[in-house]
Parts: C-alpha cells; structure tokens; sequence
C-alpha cells in the first residue's frame, strides 16, 4: 500500500531487523562487559579464554545486543575469573519496574 494510503493507527515500519531489547537484555549485556572491563577482557581476548569457538566480531555482536543464554553468560563469568555479580541495582520485580518501598 502506498505510504499516503496507510491508515494514521498504523504503526510505521522498523528499519531493517531492529528489535526493542528488553530491560533484562540491555542489564544482562551491561552486567558482562563490566565484568569484561573490571579483569581487563576485551572482546579478542574473552573469544580466546572462551576457546575460540567463536570470532571475537561474533562474540561482541552477541554481547551487544543481550542475546546469549545463562549458560553463556555464567561459562564469560567464570573464565574471566569473577566469583560474584551485583544484582542489587536491577528491578525488584519481572516488569523492570523499581520496587517501591
């Protein structure tokens, strides 16, 4: 349909493949690069710990955008050597909203 035809409830198109990440992708992603940046790692060098199974562009492309599992995540964490993660600044609850007090 012609775009001046497309009813104005319609809502327009995303370019390309672009999806909306949702808060526990974005905390998920932001929780592992700073681990990555608190024991020195960079995308090249936690690719090599991970046993090189994937390119490091690979690896950062899945990194950033929050799409890897808990398996993943937990098997970055331990070849990085991190023992623990602070989870006390994400929401409280499944929504992402803060806990209110």
């Amino acid at each position: 349909m012609p775009e001046d035809q497309r009813s104005s409830a319609e809502p327009p198109a995303k370019p390309g493949n672009q999806r909306r990440k949702t808060i526990w992708q974005e905390a998920s992603k932001r929780l592992l690069q700073a681990e990555m940046a608190r024991h020195g790692y960079t995308y090249k060098s936690l690719a090599r710990a991970l046993g090189g199974a994937e390119t490091y562009q690979g690896l950062m492309t899945r990194i950033n955008r929050g799409t890897f599992s808990l398996a993943f995540f937990l098997q970055a964490l331990r070849v990085m050597g991190s023992n623990s993660v602070d989870i006390s600044h994400l929401p409280a609850d499944s929504s992402g909203r803060p806990k209110r007090g």
